[in-house]
């Protein structure tokens, strides 16, 4: 779960949760491939970032059609996300995917496509923005 640290400029946005979605405050969102939002997962496009905690039917995309309530994240949005190992001032710059459980994939450095750390916090979890 990332922490909102800045938004951008778009704030609040809705769209069909996926099938038995289940986001809590924080979670970085994507479009899935049936066009209804979802946990962002590795290497996808991440489009927001869950605004509250939220649960969809397994039926949602078809029947239910509930929405899911994000803060809309574009490449002035600035989230502070756990790394699964130690980065450092360093790697300030650097671009970053993240791994299944929403941590910034280290070994990812300048290769990633989901975030760009812009500001250095600790050993553990920095600031990062998204990757449009």
């Amino acid at each position: 779960m990332a922490k909102l640290y800045k938004a951008g400029r778009f704030i609040g946005w809705t769209w069909i949760g996926s099938n038995s979605a289940s986001v809590v405050d924080g979670d970085l969102l994507s479009i899935g491939a049936t066009g209804a939002i979802e946990k962002a997962g590795v290497g996808t496009k991440i489009v927001g970032v869950a605004a509250g905690a939220q649960s969809v039917a397994a039926d949602n995309e078809t029947v239910a059609k509930a929405k899911i309530t994000y803060i809309s994240a574009d490449e002035y949005t600035e989230v502070e996300i756990k790394a699964d190992d130690v980065v450092s001032q360093a790697n300030v710059g650097q671009s970053f995917d993240l791994n299944a459980d929403q941590t910034v994939d280290v070994a990812t450095a300048w290769s990633g496509t989901q975030v760009k750390m812009v500001e250095f916090v600790n050993q553990d979890n920095s600031k990062y923005s998204i990757i449009k």
